[in-house]
C-alpha cells in the first residue's frame, strides 16, 4: 500500500510505539498500540476483538533511503502526529512523538525514500489491565 493511502485512512492519535526494528533488508518494523476504532484495517483474524479495544499492529515500511532521528529510546513514546509529503521527488514521513518517561520530551523521526510502501498486520488485542 502506498504511504499516502495508508495515512489518509488511519489515525494515530494517542497511539504509542512498543517496539522498533530496522533490519538488514532495509525494512522498518514498528509495533504500535492503537485503538482499533481509529484504524481502517482488516482485523477479522483476531478473535474476540471489538472496535473499542486497543490492539498491537505491526507496520512494515520499505523503500527507505534515509532515516533521521535522535539517538534515543522511542519505546512507549506517544505518536502525536504523522505527516506525509514530498520534497524534490522524494516521499517524506515526519513522525512527531512525546515521551513521558523523560519529562514530556518532544521528538521527531524523519523518513525519506522513493516508492515507499507500507504493509500492516493486526497482531493481537492488548490485554485489559483492569
Amino acid at each position: 500500500m502506498r504511504i499516502y493511502e495508508y495515512f489518509e485512512k488511519n489515525s494515530f492519535h494517542d497511539s504509542y510505539i512498543s517496539q522498533v526494528y530496522y533490519d538488514t533488508k532495509g525494512i522498518l518494523r514498528i509495533i504500535v498500540v492503537q485503538l482499533l476504532s481509529e484504524l481502517n484495517i482488516d482485523y477479522c483474524s483476531i478473535k474476540d476483538v471489538n472496535t473499542d479495544d486497543q490492539v498491537e499492529i505491526e507496520v512494515r515500511l520499505t523503500g527507505i533511503d534515509y532515516i533521521c532521528h535522535e539517538d534515543r529510546d522511542y519505546l512507549d513514546s506517544e505518536i502525536t502526529s504523522v505527516e506525509v509529503g514530498s520534497i524534490n521527488g522524494n516521499e517524506v514521513i515526519l513522525v512527531r512523538l512525546y515521551n513521558y518517561s523523560g519529562g514530556m520530551v518532544y521528538r521527531e523521526i524523519y523518513i525519506r525514500g522513493k516508492n515507499m510502501q507500507i504493509e500492516y498486520e493486526v497482531l493481537r488485542k492488548v490485554s485489559d489491565t483492569n
